[in-house]
């Protein structure tokens, strides 16, 4: 899962568990995050109420052209390698993740 955030950061999470926990109520009710997509495109919608965990939900919509523009912005913003066409082959193992859990510029 990748958290990409209004200001271009990009955050690889592991599991919808581990986002939920990371990703803090009050920054989705600002619009901190600009975008939340799996590695196959799914877009994931966050929920968040003051005070209280983020909520979830991995939508079956897709939006494969917006994670690789998203992306190439990270990957030029970043200098990351990864092949924004192949997300899951540059995001999809835990060897690619380990150095990518947070990923700022």
């Amino acid at each position: 899962m990748l958290v990409f955030t209004r200001n271009g950061d990009v955050v690889a999470l592991r599991t919808a568990d581990e986002a939920a926990a990371d990703l803090e109520s009050i920054d989705v009710l600002d619009g901190e995050y600009e975008a939340i997509l799996m590695l196959d495109g799914r877009i994931v919608q966050a929920a968040g109420q003051a005070s209280e965990p983020v909520t979830l939900t991995i939508t079956d919509t897709r939006d494969p052209a917006g994670l690789r523009e998203r992306l190439q912005r990270a990957q030029h913003r970043l200098r990351l390698i990864s092949d924004p066409d192949d997300p899951t082959n540059s995001f999809g193992s835990s060897e690619s993740t380990a150095g990518l859990d947070r990923c700022a510029g």
